[in-house]
């Protein structure tokens, strides 16, 4: 799976380098090692399904010209700057209901365990985003609402197969969110 991974954290690379294409570029921009390792944390932590599915959809973005990193952050502006999100929103293809749906079920369950870890291992709260989206802005963003822009941009086929090992975990007494978190701390 590593290779399937490595192609996904590429294709992103590319992607997120033409954000801002002309204008002021993040820091984060600069930084392709923690990039990927934080990429890796992800995706190390998914079902070999659901990294084909993304892989998948990155083809699927490049071949029609999207931009799928971009599409996030697009998303992401809804609650955190409501006027760049209106002057940029025109760039999003429209999400069916269905897929709404979806992406806000697997946001819904990665925020039920990542209150849960955050319960269980406080000094979380401290080191990483806050939680709930009422306090966003332009600087701070929330997990819920970062998370969501992204999930938005996954299609109906990589949402379901997320669903189907989030179930899979949790029926192992495991959590994605947990994994993933490890990971991370790990990278």
């Amino acid at each position: 799976m590593k290779s399937i991974i490595d192609r996904i954290i590429e294709k992103e690379w590319r992607m997120f380098q033409d954000i801002n294409k002309g204008h002021a570029r993040a820091d984060c921009q600069e930084n392709p090692e923690m990039f990927a390792r934080m990429r890796r944390a992800q995706f190390g932590a998914w079902s070999e399904e659901a990294c084909r599915s993304y892989e998948q959809d990155l083809i699927s973005a490049e071949a029609a010209g999207r931009n799928l990193p971009e599409e996030k952050y697009i998303h992401m502006m809804a609650r955190c700057t409501p006027e760049d999100y209106a002057a940029l929103c025109g760039r999003l293809p429209e999400l069916p209901p269905e897929h709404l749906r979806l992406a806000k079920a697997v946001n819904c369950r990665l925020m039920d365990e990542i209150r849960v870890m955050r319960e269980k291992y406080p000094f979380l709260n401290r080191i990483g985003r806050p939680l709930e989206p009422s306090g966003d802005n332009a600087a701070d963003t929330s997990v819920e609402t970062y998370q969501l822009g992204e999930l938005l941009t996954y299609s109906q086929q990589t949402l379901n197969a997320l669903l189907r090992h989030i179930d899979a975990l949790k029926a192992q007494g495991d959590s994605l969110a947990m994994q993933i978190q490890l990971a991370s701390l790990q990278a």
